[in-house]
């Protein structure tokens, strides 16, 4: 697989990438323009989100404490360059609500579930960041043979499966999710909170973003997602993903790092892994472009149910 993602996206080679940045233009709060729906889940929560363009189907799910506007400078290329996105506020983030079924990444993976049934998904590169990534795990583990029958290809963002080590104590998860967080990235200084959280990769206006949704997202809803990604092993499930995956983190992640995603990749029967250099955490905004071209890729890349019907 690794050659025809690097065929497709002509764009450099699977692995360690060795091309510096491009200069980027992201303008803040930038929204991924298209028609706006609701999906009621089964357990009540309403989920907003937003189709846009035509074209091979790429379902984009969010970060923590974000909305889909995380995704914006992604989809926004990739609507461009003639691809059909839809993406989606997670429960409890943004215009969506919560529902009963609780704020946890196994209730997400059902969220997705339900998001792509509801969509009448097929043959989709499904793409997660960050928490959005566990998402598609939590999908994948509990539900492999919907992967199976409506994903193309599966495209994991700075994420992890299991956080082990860099799980938050219980000291600075109560911080992050206490009502003085919500005060602090809220104000004029949460930018500069931001940066050291996410090191020197951000340009100022994404930080403003970024601190804006994590002050504008429930402490509650903060709270009990730190919890379950505390609690969370996702890896067992990734041994039954019969789909190409491939896992993309920033060399200088500071909050899913490197190793993370090894170790996903590590846990796929058919992944490849890029590394960006002199990126962070917060890829579809510090690169976009190159998130871009490699979802594209994955577009063309054949999922098991089609590639066991091809001849060698």
């Amino acid at each position: 697989m690794a050659g025809a993602v690097a065929a497709a996206a002509a764009a450099g080679a699977v692995g360690v990438e060795v091309a510096r940045r491009a200069v980027r233009k992201v303008e803040p709060e930038e929204e991924l323009e298209g028609r706006s729906f609701s999906i009621t889940t089964s357990d009540g929560a309403v989920l907003a989100g937003t189709d846009a363009g035509k074209g091979p189907l790429v379902v984009l799910s969010h970060c923590y404490a974000g909305t889909r506007a995380v995704w914006a400078p992604v989809a926004n290329r990739l609507v461009a360059t003639g691809h059909r996105v839809v993406a989606w506020d997670q429960r409890g983030h943004g215009q969506s609500t919560v529902g009963t079924g609780g704020l946890t990444i196994d209730r997400l993976g059902e969220d997705l579930r339900e998001v792509l049934e509801a969509i009448d998904a097929h043959a989709a590169v499904i793409a997660g960041h960050s928490m959005g990534g566990m998402a598609v795990m939590a999908l994948a583990g509990r539900h492999p043979d919907v992967v199976t029958a409506r994903a193309r290809s599966l495209v994991l963002v700075s994420t992890a499966a299991d956080l082990g080590p860099f799980v938050p104590s219980r000291s600075v998860a109560a911080l992050l999710a206490s009502p003085l967080a919500t005060v602090v990235t809220g104000s004029a200084v949460g930018p500069l909170v931001g940066r050291v959280v996410h090191g020197p990769g951000l340009a100022w206006a994404e930080l403003v973003t970024g601190s804006r949704l994590y002050s504008r997202t429930a402490p509650a809803t903060r709270s009990a997602f730190i919890r379950s990604m505390g609690k969370m092993d996702l890896r067992p499930g990734l041994f039954d993903c019969d789909v190409p995956a491939v896992v993309v983190v920033g060399e200088d992640d500071r909050l899913t790092p490197v190793r993370l995603s090894v170790d996903i990749a590590a846990h796929l029967a058919d992944a490849d892994l890029i590394v960006i250099p002199h990126a962070g955490h917060m890829l579809p905004f510090e690169a976009p472009e190159r998130l871009a071209e490699i979802i594209s890729a994955m577009a063309v890349v054949a999922p098991a149910s089609l590639a066991a019907t091809e001849s060698p």
